[in-house]
C-alpha cells in the first residue's frame, strides 16, 4: 500500500463520475454482491462505498487532510507513505480506491498522536473480496471504500469553497433532495437495505456533499 498524488488527480470530476454510475447501471448491484461483501465481513459499521471523484487537483507532494471538518491539500514531505507524522501527530488515510491489486489511500484525516502504521491491518481480506467484486462487475474505478470513523452527526453538509472542503450543519433549504447526488452508500443489517449516507451537491458543479446519519 502507498500513496500517490497521481492517482488522486486521476479520479474522474463529479459529472464523470455521476455519468458512469448511470451507464453502468451500478446502483442495481448495492443491495446484491456489494452489499453481501459488507455484510459477509462484517465491516459494515466501519466503512462505506464511495463514489471515486474529486473537486479539485493536487500538486505533487500534497494530499487531501482533513482537519476540525475542513479538508484541504496538505504538503507532506513523504509523499508515499500510507501514515505521515506531522505538527507532532499523524496524517491518516480515510478513504480508499483500488488500483489493480493494490488498496491506494486517497484522501486522509489528521489526528493527534500515534496510529497503527497499517491501518487497515486484519481488513485486508474484505479489501481483497469487495475488489474482486468489484472487478467483476466493472466497477473497480467507479467505488472507493470510505472510513466511517471520523464522521461528526452535527456537521452533515459538506460545500468546496475554493480549493477547501468544509463540513456544516445542514440547516438550509438549498439542500434539497433535487440538488443532491448519491455519493457515499452504508450498508444496514441483514435484515435492512443499504442506503445513502452521503450525497454531493450540484447547483455548485458537484462542489458540496450532503452527508446524513443514521
Amino acid at each position: 500500500m502507498h500513496y500517490s498524488t497521481a492517482l488522486f488527480n486521476s479520479l474522474p470530476s463529479l459529472q464523470t463520475a455521476e455519468e458512469q454510475f448511470s451507464s453502468k447501471d451500478a446502483k442495481q448491484h448495492l443491495e446484491g454482491p456489494i452489499r453481501k461483501i459488507f455484510l459477509d465481513f462484517d465491516v459494515q459499521t466501519k466503512y462505506g462505498l464511495a463514489l471515486l471523484h474529486n473537486h479539485f487537483p493536487l500538486k505533487e507532494g500534497q494530499r487531501l487532510v482533513d482537519y476540525h471538518s475542513t479538508a484541504t491539500a496538505w504538503e507532506v514531505d513523504d509523499d508515499v507513505s500510507v501514515v505521515s507524522r506531522k505538527y507532532n501527530g499523524q496524517v491518516v488515510p480515510r478513504a480508499y480506491m483500488f488500483e489493480n491489486d493494490d488498496i491506494i489511500p486517497y484522501e486522509f484525516t489528521f489526528v493527534s498522536g500515534s496510529v497503527e502504521e497499517d491501518p487497515v491491518s486484519g481488513d485486508e481480506p474484505f479489501f481483497n473480496a469487495l475488489n474482486q467484486t468489484l472487478t467483476s462487475l466493472g466497477l473497480e474505478k467507479l467505488f472507493g471504500v470510505r472510513d466511517l470513523q471520523d464522521y461528526d452527526s452535527e456537521k452533515t453538509v459538506e460545500i468546496t469553497e475554493g480549493e477547501a472542503n468544509i463540513m456544516l450543519p445542514r440547516s438550509n433549504e438549498t439542500f434539497t433532495d433535487a440538488t443532491l447526488l448519491e455519493a457515499l452508500w452504508v450498508f444496514g443489517p441483514k435484515t435492512t437495505p443499504c442506503y445513502c449516507a452521503c450525497y454531493c451537491f450540484r447547483p455548485y458543479c458537484g462542489r458540496g456533499h450532503h452527508i446524513n446519519h443514521y
